[in-house]
């Protein structure tokens, strides 16, 4: 995430961000691939079960640090 908003900011571009975005979502199913060894479809299946699974819990891990810092301040 650091990374991508670092690119952002230098290149002020949105083409090369979402050029990056597409390359390191690629980098990750062929890291998934390559760990498993399985073939395509069964990894695009575990790749987006994987990523959906990703953005519940850190939307969940969001509202808990959002409550939790409500109660303390």
């Amino acid at each position: 995430m650091g990374i991508a908003i670092s690119i952002k900011e230098i290149t002020k571009s949105e083409i090369i961000n979402g050029i990056t975005t597409l390359f390191f979502l690629f980098y990750l199913y062929k890291a998934m691939r390559k760990f498993y060894e399985q073939k395509r479809g069964k990894t695009i299946v575990k790749f987006v079960l994987v990523n959906i699974l990703f953005f519940i819990l850190a939307g969940i891990g969001s509202t808990l640090t959002l409550i939790g810092s409500m109660f303390i301040f």
